[in-house]
């Protein structure tokens, strides 16, 4: 699962697995102002899926990393309540990571659902998300790369996950 190619779209790039494939979205739409790639590493056993999510926007305003943070929070407490309390989200750990010269915030969420939030799990289940966001004074875009997993196959390959998510840059060269 190590092996790693880049994967560069509308001068978004991150390195991700070789064996993963890209989902197909009907519903997405990618210009180089916003848009989203699914990949998704679908195995045998069921316990050791991870699904991945590029997505990128143009931003009105450049904001820092406490504000998206601030911004996570809340919608976590909004989902947690739209759920009447049976589902739990909670931000575990946040960490800056220098990528060729360029700032990548990682934030490593757990959620805890009584349904499917992804279509590759099926009942209760305790996710674990790493999520890693750059902001882009240049383009005023904001990029994402969302790693979700089970917990347990998370706590396995945490540091993979990491180096993944760290991997996510703005590449525009030829553009």
């Amino acid at each position: 699962m190590n092996e790693l190619c880049e994967l560069k779209f509308y001068g978004v790039s991150l390195y991700h697995p070789i064996g993963w494939k890209i989902v197909s979205t009907p519903n997405s739409r990618c210009s180089f102002q916003e848009g989203e790639i699914k990949l998704e590493n679908i195995t045998i056993t069921s316990e050791s899926e991870i699904s991945l999510s590029l997505r990128w926007a143009t931003m009105k305003n450049i904001i820092s990393e406490q504000d998206y943070l601030s911004e996570l929070e809340k919608t976590f407490l909004l989902q947690e309540k739209r759920s009447k309390g049976k589902d739990k989200y909670k931000i575990k750990d946040t960490i800056e990571v220098t990528n060729h010269r360029d700032q990548v915030y990682i934030s490593i969420s757990e959620i805890y659902a009584n349904h499917s939030i992804l279509n590759i799990f099926k009942k209760s289940e305790s996710i674990t998300m790493i999520q890693g966001v750059y902001f882009s004074v240049k383009t005023k875009r904001i990029l994402m790369a969302i790693i979700s997993s089970r917990t347990t196959n998370f706590d396995a390959n945490k540091l993979f996950f990491i180096d993944i998510v760290s991997s996510l840059s703005e590449s525009l060269e030829g553009i």
